[in-house]
């Protein structure tokens, strides 16, 4: 299976299942304000992040390895998410935008806790 949610999607859900995990029973009001905030923020983020990884130009980079329209709508959406990355099944960078900028700096992920957490979901 190839490893096509970026890490921010897999830290949304880290995050998600703390704060949902960890939320003290007698919280005071503006703190319950607040964390339903941050949740409803990751909430939007991860959908958006699952829409990125269910858009045509990830599956046809799936399909024919042609980084072009890939890393051009990873641009699209650096403001939202200055990084973004497409990761192999066996834990690699293959692309890796970052600021707008193609990075040459490719990583081995497949050690890490978002990539790791990921391949057992």
């Amino acid at each position: 299976m190839v490893v096509t949610g970026m890490m921010g999607a897999i830290g949304y859900n880290v995050i998600n299942r703390h704060l949902e995990e960890e939320q003290p029973h007698q919280v005071s009001t503006p703190l319950h304000i607040i964390s339903y905030h941050i949740k409803v923020l990751f909430e939007d983020m991860g959908g958006q992040l699952q829409h990125i990884t269910e858009n045509e130009a990830v599956k046809q980079y799936r399909l024919n390895n042609n980084p072009v329209s890939i890393e051009r709508y990873f641009h699209q959406h650096a403001d939202t998410f200055p990084l973004l990355a497409y990761i192999n099944n066996k834990g690699y960078e293959e692309i890796r935008v970052t600021q707008e900028q193609i990075s040459e700096s490719i990583r081995d992920v497949s050690k890490t806790a978002l990539y790791l957490g990921a391949t057992q979901m």
